[in-house]
């Protein structure tokens, strides 16, 4: 992991799987995007959050409309 983006050896070991197919079936599966890079693919620690539907800081899932202020 480089900061906030997890590289393909990262996702290997999340996804448990080895080939690069995999990885991308599985990310799919569970609504990671993913970006093609020369070493295999890799993603951001905020696309793993939102596929798990955890809303950045500070930002809440659902704010209050004008109506209610």
């Amino acid at each position: 992991m480089i900061g906030a983006v997890y590289e393909f050896a990262d996702l290997q070991r999340i996804s448990g799987y080895e080939r690069r197919a995999d990885v991308e079936r599985w990310a799919e599966r569970n609504g990671i995007a993913l970006k093609a890079c020369r070493g295999g693919v890799w993603t951001t620690v905020d696309a793993l959050n939102q596929a798990l539907g955890i809303a950045p800081p500070g930002q809440d899932a659902d704010p209050y409309g004008p109506d209610v202020v």
